[in-house]
């Protein structure tokens, strides 16, 4: 059992900060040593700018009327807010040094109450700026690092940090599926997800059940992607269709061949990346996870499901 609710970003909205704290209400007192971990399995296909998760930086109440002031502190500069979070490179201390004078900012501008920027200023040290997260190679990997350090901080009293609570484990599931893909069915042709992505009989029928799914694609109403997406020089998410034997987006330039050698060399490189349908498919429906979802996926699991028997 896994949760597939959250967006890969800092752990600071109350959407995803309260969905864990649900999942963690079994782990009290288990003593069991297969619980010590929460995991996660988030969606880095969200924008570095999303609504909700905002992984950009950091969201936070400044303390004024009754703590009706909501602040966005960016950490990523602006020109990148619009790629997804899969793929941006990471953050660096001149990213973060940037962020702080921000805050100062706003704090001389009478945005923050007092001891609220200490407080805001302190985390980014602690959980941003620590060596592990500004020495991992990319931003989905300090998103996982970040909210390993965060995640205790909802709980502590004082300076303790408290023992029974699982450690919360963030991995963005395109990579997890990624890796699997790679290491296990791209080479296997006896695997029916290597039948799914090469066999044209299963593409025809991928494209005539899962045609309409949330999270996959709607050729009469022409929105979503054929089972991945492909990213542009900005990070942007272009749309895939199925060609013959090739995902093509008209209009982009883009083309790439439904072999083993060309998916393969597409996804090590990061041109391209699993959607929402292909992650479910792998995840839920091939290794059987059962997974712990959003407003939306307990409808739009279960047609993929059906789509899928």
């Amino acid at each position: 059992m896994v949760s597939t609710t959250d967006h890969h970003g800092p752990i600071d909205h109350p959407f995803f900060v309260n969905a864990n704290i649900i999942s963690a209400l079994p782990y009290e007192g288990a003593n069991d040593p297969d619980l010590k971990y929460l995991v996660v399995f988030s969606f880095a296909s969200v924008s570095v700018n999303n609504a909700s998760a905002y992984p950009r930086g950091v969201e936070f109440h400044g303390g004024l009327n009754g703590s009706g002031n909501f602040i966005r502190l960016p950490i990523l500069p602006d020109k990148l807010k619009m790629g997804v979070v899969y793929g941006t490179r990471a953050f660096a201390r001149e990213d973060l040094t940037k962020a702080e004078a921000e805050l100062a900012k706003r704090e001389k501008g009478g945005e923050i109450a007092a001891g609220r920027g200490d407080a805001v200023r302190q985390v980014l040290e602690e959980c941003f700026g620590c060596p592990e997260v500004l020495a991992a190679p990319d931003f989905a990997s300090q998103i996982t690092e970040i909210n390993f350090r965060l995640w205790p901080k909802f709980f502590q009293e004082g300076n303790v940090r408290p023992t029974d609570i699982p450690d919360l484990v963030y991995l963005e599931i395109e990579t997890l599926v990624t890796e699997l893909l790679l290491r296990f069915h791209l080479t296997r042709p006896d695997s029916v997800l290597y039948r799914l992505l090469f066999d044209p009989a299963f593409r025809a029928l991928a494209l005539e059940h899962f045609d309409g799914i949330p999270g996959a694609f709607s050729r009469q109403q022409d929105w979503g992607s054929f089972l991945f997406w492909a990213v542009d020089e900005k990070l942007h998410r272009v749309r895939l269709h199925l060609d013959g034997d090739a995902l093509v987006a008209p209009g982009r330039g883009y083309r790439f061949a439904l072999t083993p050698e060309a998916m393969s060399e597409a996804l090590r490189a990061k041109r391209i990346f699993p959607g929402m349908l292909l992650c479910y498919l792998v995840v839920s429906l091939y290794y059987g996870f059962k997974c712990l979802g959003g407003f939306c996926q307990v409808h739009d699991l279960t047609l993929t499901k059906e789509a899928w028997r």
